[in-house]
C-alpha cells in the first residue's frame, strides 16, 4: 500500500472539499445581500419599461432617470406605475372624477366636520349650512362642473340602524328617502343610510330609485369616494371597485335646468349633510370621520 499516495489523495480531497464549502457560502452571503427591486427604466426613445435589478445598482440606475413604480399620479405627465400609459385611466376616469369632465383647473378642501371649516388650494366653493346633529355645506358649482367627496368611514357605530352618514342632494330640503316636501323640482338625492347606499331621481323625472347598492362599504373601517357631476354619480369603496350612473333625472348643476316649483334655478348648488341629512337634524347617525372635497372645473 502506498502510504504516501493515499495521505496526498485524502488530503487533496479534503481541500476540494473545503474550497467547494467557501465558495458555496461567498455565493450566499453575496446573494442575501444582493436583493433585487423593480424600476421605472426610461429608454433612449422616452418611453419605460419594468426591470428588475440589484439593490446595488440601484443609485446608478437612479441617477440617470430610473424611478421607482408607484401609483399613477394624476395630471404630471409621468408613466408612475410604469405600464407605458402616462396619466391613463387611473386620473381621468375611475379613481379621480369618473366620467365626468377632465379638469383643467382644481381646488381641494380638506373639511373640518365638527365646525364646517375648510382648508382649501384653490379657492372655497363651500359655506357651512349648519352643524347641529352634523354637518351641512352649500357647495356654489358655478365656477364647477364636478365634485368628488373622499369620506372617511372608520368611526361606524351600529350602521344597521337609522343612521344617515351622507346625504348629497340638489335641494337645501333634501332629507333622505327621496323628495323635499315640494320645495324644489331640482331635489335628487344620494343617501348612505346604514350600509346601503341609494340615489333617488328629482320630481321631474319621479322620484324613484335610480340606483341602489347594499354593502357599499366595509363596517369594519373603509373609505369611500362619491362623484357629482350633471346627470352623473360614481361610488367606490372597498367593496365596491366602481359603479356609476348617467341619468338626466339625477342632480342638475350645470345651470341651465329652471326649477319650476321653486321660481329659480337652483341647479348650480349642491348640499352636502354628513352624519345626518341635509334638511333634518333629526335624521343623522354617526361613522363619517374626515371629509375632503376635491372640485373640477
Amino acid at each position: 500500500m502506498n502510504t504516501f499516495r493515499s495521505f496526498t489523495d485524502s488530503f487533496f480531497s479534503i481541500r476540494a472539499v473545503m474550497f467547494q464549502a467557501v465558495t458555496l457560502l461567498l455565493s450566499v452571503t453575496v446573494w442575501a445581500g444582493d436583493n433585487k427591486v423593480d424600476i421605472c427604466h426610461t429608454l433612449p426613445n422616452g418611453n419605460v419599461n419594468l426591470l428588475n435589478v440589484s439593490t446595488r445598482a440601484l443609485p446608478a440606475h437612479l441617477a440617470h432617470g430610473d424611478y421607482i413604480p408607484e401609483s399613477e399620479i394624476c395630471g404630471d405627465g409621468i408613466d408612475n406605475d410604469c405600464d407605458s400609459t402616462i396619466d391613463e385611466e387611473d386620473c381621468t376616469s375611475l379613481n379621480f372624477f369618473g366620467q365626468c369632465p377632465v379638469p383643467t383647473t382644481t381646488s381641494t378642501c380638506i373639511i373640518n366636520i365638527a365646525t364646517g371649516a375648510a382648508t382649501c388650494d384653490n379657492g372655497n366653493p363651500t359655506y357651512t349650512v349648519s352643524t347641529t346633529s352634523g354637518l351641512v355645506l352649500r357647495l356654489d358649482m358655478s365656477n364647477w362642473t364636478t365634485v368628488r367627496a373622499d369620506v372617511d368611514l372608520t368611526g361606524m357605530v351600529d350602521p344597521d340602524g337609522a343612521n344617515w352618514i351622507l346625504n348629497i342632494g340638489n335641494s337645501p330640503s333634501n332629507n333622505g328617502w327621496a323628495g323635499d316636501s315640494g320645495h324644489f323640482n331640482n331635489d335628487s338625492e344620494m343617501q348612505l343610510f346604514g350600509y346601503t347606499l341609494t340615489v333617488y331621481h328629482n320630481d321631474l323625472a319621479g322620484n324613484g330609485q335610480a340606483l341602489t347598492q347594499h354593502s357599499a362599504f366595509d363596517p369594519d373601517g373603509d373609505s369611500a369616494t362619491a362623484i357629482v357631476c350633471d346627470s352623473y354619480f360614481g361610488w367606490e369603496s372597498s367593496t365596491v371597485p366602481y359603479i356609476d350612473l348617467f341619468d338626466a333625472g339625477i342632480f342638475q348643476i350645470d345651470g341651465d335646468e329652471p326649477d319650476v316649483a321653486a321660481g329659480v334655478k337652483n341647479d348650480q348648488q349642491l348640499y352636502i349633510g354628513i352624519n345626518r341629512t341635509v334638511g333634518s337634524s333629526g335624521r343623522d347617525g354617526v361613522g363619517a370621520q374626515a371629509l375632503t372635497l376635491i372640485f373640477g372645473d
